[in-house]
């Protein structure tokens, strides 16, 4: 097979992984809090369930993200984790008591630690300039699986018959659904999912290049003679680029004495401790946290703001979900034209906005006072930020991986998850603790936009990434790419 074709295949199932982490979303929480309720469970024990799946992807993330850098096994890493998905998944669907819940949503959350992984392989299969695009397709897969998923609620919800021992009912079949859909994902990707070579030569920069055999792997039945036949040398990077779009068998050759000697001169200081990477760790934090947050906020202030049914609620989700999809393509358009850096400040200056309109507005209004106006201040309210979110996630995800090397992308992808995961912990914890008190929450959330727009301002021309992927705007000036804590010589 054709490597374009494989890189293809690849691609369309990263996107279902996706498409299929949304839905899981979708059906899973809209019945969890009834689930949880029936099994003698209280709000607090809700909420660390709630929260269980996103725990456990904080440590699956990072060390899924560095066994991809280390042994370059994509597909092996990806059936592993949709292993915990099928297993977390059954035993919620399974289960005869709260805590057995609990331990699913643990186990689930394992799974989706194989986002660092794909992502990995995104990175070293594309080029800087369409990088920006892959990713806001792959995202935008998540997006639709929340449209998806609101709608195949509406069939689990009359499902009430017996599976053997198994009680199939609106509570479980959620779990049931998702374990053998995972299971039909665990034969997609030994179908069509490869682990591909980088397209990435030494050639690139110091820190996104000479990374030796840890940065170039090579097909296991792809051969040395293949890789001659295939005229690939090495340092030779734009060789490996022509042969994908080609489509020709090949990989990279690395340079050997290069890699000993770039694996002295690593430094994961120098790595991570530079300011445009805090800086993008940092937005993505805020991001989600403002984001997950506000979608708390939701819920309670449509029911007792216009009296909305969990119907009327599902129904505003699938909508935002579908805008969403249409911001997430105007995205992927805008990044064939424009950096991502800008693609970011677009983002930060759309979010800061509404988290500013919100806090003017959102306190203001009264309970089944003026439906609606109030409503339309809502809707404009949630219009800004689903416009915003996509800016921001896909120029920060796509930039953070142009800007690390070629060598730890999996590392970096899993560095990521880990503040999204923070993020999405501990922003519904605050959104919950001062629900009656908004001046002060979304004043608080303001401060983060505004310090994050501010810090991005003063830190522009370091975003800016060269051809090579470097983001040195002067390559000869050391002091663009110092570490912000210095490592002892």
């Amino acid at each position: 097979m054709e490597l374009k074709t494989k890189k293809l295949l690849s691609n369309i199932a990263a996107g279902i992984f996706s498409l299929l982490g949304g839905t899981e979303y979708a059906v899973i929480i809209p019945t969890l809090y009834s689930y949880i309720e029936s099994l003698d469970g209280s709000e607090g024990f809700y909420g660390l369930t709630f929260a269980a799946f996103c725990i456990s992807g904080l440590f699956a993330s990072p060390l899924f993200g560095y066994l991809t850098d280390r042994i370059k096994r994509t597909k092996l890493l990806v059936l592993v984790a949709n292993m915990f998905e099928i297993g977390g998944n059954f035993m919620y669907f399974a289960a005869t008591s709260r805590y057995m819940v609990l331990g699913g949503r643990l186990v689930s959350g394992v799974g989706m630690g194989a986002g660092a992984s794909i992502f990995a392989q995104l990175a070293w299969t594309s080029t800087v300039k369409e990088r920006t695009a892959v990713f806001a397709l792959v995202l935008t897969m998540r997006q639709l699986g929340m449209v998806i998923g609101p709608a195949l609620n509406v069939f689990l919800e009359k499902l009430d018959f017996r599976l053997g021992p198994f009680e199939v009912n609106k509570y479980t079949s959620p779990g049931l659904f998702m374990a053998a859909v995972w299971c039909l994902m665990q034969l997609l990707i030994i179908a069509i999912y490869y682990d591909l070579p980088s397209i990435h030569g030494s050639a690139t920069d110091e820190r996104q290049s000479n990374s030796g055999v840890d940065d170039y792997h090579t097909k296991p039945d792809t051969d040395e003679g293949t890789l001659k036949n295939a005229g690939i040398q090495a340092g030779d990077s734009e060789s490996v680029e022509s042969n994908y779009e080609q489509g020709e068998t090949s990989g990279y050759v690395p340079d050997l004495k290069n890699s000993v000697a770039s694996r002295k001169s690593f430094s994961w200081a120098n790595e991570y401790l530079r300011e445009e990477m805090v800086l993008l760790l940092g937005i993505q934090f805020i991001l989600f946290f403002n984001q997950c947050a506000m979608e708390s906020l939701v819920v309670p202030i449509s029911i007792e703001l216009f009296g909305w049914s969990s119907i009327d609620n599902s129904l505003f989700f699938c909508g935002a979900a579908v805008v969403g999809i249409l911001a997430f393509t105007f995205v992927r358009l805008l990044s064939k034209k424009v950096a991502d850096r800008w693609i970011i400040a677009i983002g930060l200056v759309l979010e800061t906005a509404a988290v500013c309109y919100m806090l003017v507005f959102f306190p203001r209004m009264r309970p089944l006072h003026d439906i609606t106006r109030n409503m339309i201040i809502f809707l404009f309210g949630c219009l800004f930020v689903i416009f915003g979110l996509p800016c921001f996630l896909v120029g920060s995800a796509s930039l953070l991986s142009k800007l690390s090397s070629m060598r730890v992308q999996g590392t970096t992808q899993g560095l990521r998850r880990i503040v999204i995961n923070l993020g999405i912990i501990m922003g519904p914890l605050w959104a919950g603790a001062l629900m009656k008190k908004l001046y002060i929450m979304l004043g608080v959330m303001v401060g983060l936009q505004v310090l994050m727009l501010g810090m991005t301002v003063l830190s522009f021309k370091k975003l800016k990434v060269t051809k090579s992927g470097s983001s040195r705007v002067d390559a000869g000036n050391r002091e663009e790419t110092k570490p912000l804590l210095q490592e002892n010589q």
